[in-house]
């Protein structure tokens, strides 16, 4: 259910407030099914926040560390080279 109205709300037009307060919706609704173990469920959440806030490398580090749970291990590759590029003093 607040899958479907997350992705909902992405379908609006949002200012810059309205993204931000999305994004830490997501942040924490991917925090959630991390912790109950639904990691499919945080995954589309997260990518969720990926497509608000392509720029944010925190997004992919989270990703890639739930694509190596699910062993996706090429997309935690490329997940966590996307973080470095956007933010290299990751590094």
């Amino acid at each position: 259910m607040y899958l479907k109205d997350i992705q909902y709300v992405l379908t609006q037009d949002l200012n810059a407030k309205q993204k931000e307060t999305v994004a830490n919706l997501i942040d924490s609704l991917t925090d959630f099914y991390m912790q109950n173990k639904d990691l499919n469920k945080a995954k589309i959440a997260i990518d969720s926040a990926i497509n608000l806030f392509p720029e944010n490398s925190h997004y992919y580090l989270m990703r890639g560390g739930i694509n190596y749970t699910l062993k996706n291990y090429e997309e935690t590759k490329n997940d966590i080279e996307k973080a470095l590029k956007l933010s290299p003093s990751l590094n």
